[in-house]
C-alpha cells in the first residue's frame, strides 16, 4: 500500500492536528480525554510489556494467558497511538518514537508467544513451558509483519555459531556442553 504525498503529510502531522483541534477542550493541556501525551503513551506501553510480556515486575515470567492479554492491550494501545498529541516538534518526535516502540513491542510479544520453551535465567521464563530446552532454544526466530492485513508470520531458522572460542578461553555459554 503506497501513500500519496498528501496522505503521508496527513499521517505524519496527525499528532500536531490532534493537539490544536482539542487543546481548548480542557483547562489543562496535559489532561484531555481527546488525546494522550507521548509520555503517558510510553508509560502505558512499558506497563503492558513489564506486567504481561516478560518484565521485572513478573520476574521475567509469562505464559500464554498473559501473552493473550498483552496482545489485546497492545491492540488498544494501537488505537490510542492515533490519538497521541504533539504541541511542538519535540513532542512530534516523541510521538513517532512511540509508534515505532509499539511496533517493536508487538514484535517482541509475538516472538515470546511463538517460542514454546523457557530460556536461560534472566531472559524469559514461560511458566507454561518450564523446561529449558536447548534443542529448540538454539535457533533464531524471524518474523514478518504485513501492514495491509495486520498479520504476523513467524518461523524458526537454524542457529549458526559465528564466533568460535579458543581452547585456552574459559568455558562459557558459547562452548557446546558448557554449564549455564
Amino acid at each position: 500500500m503506497a501513500y500519496s504525498r498528501e496522505e503521508l503529510v496527513e499521517e505524519l502531522y496527525r499528532p500536531v492536528r490532534n493537539f490544536f483541534e482539542n487543546a481548548n477542550y480542557t483547562t489543562d493541556i496535559d489532561v484531555n480525554p481527546r488525546y494522550i501525551t507521548p509520555t503517558m503513551f510510553q508509560l502505558r506501553l512499558q506497563k503492558v510489556m513489564d506486567e504481561y510480556v516478560v518484565g521485572i515486575s513478573t520476574m521475567y515470567q509469562t505464559n500464554e494467558v498473559m501473552l493473550n492479554i498483552a496482545e489485546k492491550k497492545l491492540a488498544m494501545l494501537r488505537g490510542d497511538s492515533l490519538r497521541m498529541r504533539a504541541r511542538d516538534l519535540h513532542e512530534l518526535l516523541r510521538a513517532w518514537e512511540n509508534r515505532h516502540r509499539l511496533l517493536t513491542a508487538h514484535a517482541r510479544m509475538k516472538h515470546v508467544q511463538f517460542r514454546k520453551e523457557s530460556r536461560y535465567p534472566g531472559y524469559c521464563y514461560r511458566t507454561d513451558f518450564t523446561e529449558i530446552d536447548d534443542e529448540h532454544w538454539k535457533c533464531f526466530t524471524n518474523s514478518k509483519y504485513d501492514r495491509n492485513t495486520g498479520e504476523w508470520t513467524l518461523k524458526k531458522v537454524p542457529y549458526a555459531m559465528l564466533v568460535c572460542h579458543g581452547v585456552d578461553e574459559p568455558e562459557g555459554c558459547g562452548r557446546p556442553g558448557s554449564p549455564v
